[in-house]
């Protein structure tokens, strides 16, 4: 009766493979008394032939970084026949992220699983996201500086050990790699995107940034920028407790409140938390999944580089002159001092500190002014009837998450990378439409009637 048992797994494979298997099960069938009588053998007979005989069948069941070379092939073979058709609007087609999730300094908690799930619905299409742990010494039994300290050693030699991890991987596995540092693992991706790109001058697929506990001028920084393909996301947060601590123990100001440096959009792009002073990377994680999720981006306050808070800036006396005005905004210089500090539209100060260091932040702040104007509502005349009206027309700060599908005089059909969600962006990159395919395709469509029409 025993052997009966086997009969649906052989019939199975006999279904899958009938040729390849119509012999052996047939010979099965023939020479019952021939095979082992031992449960034991005859079991490990079956699930050998089994497991070897179908594994050839699933190749998306493959550790991630290997491809079995038949259906590489098939790949590029259904690529080409795409390619070769006339109408075929290509799509960019990208291998599911890998994605490697740095944590913090650890004082209170050292789990992440609200970390970890915050990462899969942000990267819902992941081969895999997993934490890289690194030596963070524990909390509880050191004084606050003596567990900072012995975290940043402890930081900056696992950071050396990860740029070579990164290194080792294969072409494939580094152009899908996603690098997600929280606080300390923060720096720690930095300095090891900077180390690799500095050696290599490759490039990994993208930089996630939660409340970074490094300075907000380091020069590692840019380099890391330049190793990352897709737009680095800054998350941070400029009334974090934490990131407050930081500029207390190192005198410095923390990347995770704002950077220095001007950097361009499509390379370097900070969105900030609101109404909290939280430190915790789940709440900026979900910050960044609320994001992608409402396809807003944008802060509802201008982010002004913390050189010194105004909290911790001194009041002077004497005449202060205008060095710089745009929109309201003014850099001014203090005549005795040198010191120089920055008002807000409503004559509130936001910040001070020394000349060069408050000049870079006003920068900053002309910078995202110059934004907000860039993506004030269309005053054309285009009616998409079949789509909702918008009240954000932004893309700043999205490239990351989205792939162009098509184009036409500058006009955008976008898929997200996140969600099931489309876009339409004219030609000034401000959105248009956002919904299902159906409506975003029907607008485009629209579009490019009314287009050639005006051209004939």
């Amino acid at each position: 009766m025993r052997y009966f048992l086997s009969l649906p797994f052989l019939y199975a494979v006999f279904v899958v493979k009938r040729k390849q298997f119509n012999a052996l099960f047939q010979t099965y069938l023939t020479n019952f008394p021939a095979f082992p009588r031992s449960v034991f053998s005859f079991s490990l007979i079956l699930v050998l032939t089994i497991i070897f005989q179908l594994l050839p069948l699933f190749p998306a069941s493959l550790p991630a970084g290997e491809v079995r070379s038949g259906w590489r092939r098939h790949h590029s073979d259904l690529e080409a026949h795409q390619a070769s058709q006339p109408n075929f609007n290509k799509q960019i087609e990208e291998f599911p992220p890998l994605v490697w999730f740095v944590h913090g300094m650890i004082m209170v908690r050292d789990e992440f699983n609200l970390e970890m799930e915050y990462l899969w619905k942000i990267f819902p299409n992941a081969s895999a996201v997993t934490m890289k742990r690194w030596a963070a010494p524990r909390g509880p039994d050191l004084s606050l500086e003596m567990h900072w300290d012995r975290s940043v050693v402890e930081a900056e030699k696992f950071a050396k050990k990860l740029a070579l991890e990164i290194e080792s991987l294969s072409e494939r596995d580094r152009e899908r790699l996603v690098l997600v540092g929280h606080s300390l693992g923060g720096r720690i991706a930095v300095r090891a995107l900077a180390s690799f790109f500095r050696r290599n001058h490759l490039q990994i697929r993208q930089c996630v940034l939660a409340g970074a506990a490094m300075d907000f001028n380091d020069p590692d920084l840019t380099e890391a920028v330049f190793a990352s393909s897709l737009p680095v996301c800054s998350l941070i947060n400029p009334r974090d407790v934490m990131m407050n601590a930081y500029r207390i123990a190192d005198h410095r100001t923390g990347l995770g409140t704002g950077c220095l440096f001007p950097m361009d959009e499509n390379e370097f792009y900070e969105i900030a938390l609101v109404d909290t002073n939280t430190h915790f990377g789940y709440e900026y994680l979900r910050r960044l999944f609320e994001c992608i999720q409402n396809d807003d981006f944008s802060n509802p306050e201008v982010i002004v580089p913390q050189v010194i808070p105004p909290i911790y800036f001194p009041k002077f006396g004497g005449r202060w002159t205008t060095l710089d005005e745009f929109l309201g905004w003014k850099l001014q210089k203090h005549s005795a001092t040198g010191l120089c500090r920055i008002l807000d539209h409503e004559e509130n100060l936001t910040v001070g500190g020394r000349g060069p260091e408050v000049k870079l932040a006003f920068a900053r702040v002309r910078q995202q002014l110059t934004e907000q104007e860039k993506f004030q509502p269309p005053t054309d005349n285009w009616v998409f009837s079949n789509s909702k009206p918008l009240v954000n027309f932004s893309s700043a700060g999205s490239a990351a998450w989205w792939i162009d599908v098509e184009e036409f005089k500058g006009w955008r059909v976008q898929k997200s990378r996140a969600t099931a969600k489309w876009r339409l962006l004219d030609p000034e990159s401000r959105k248009r439409v956002f919904g299902g395919e159906y409506e975003v395709r029907e607008a485009f469509q629209f579009v490019k009637n009314r287009i050639e029409i005006s051209h004939e």
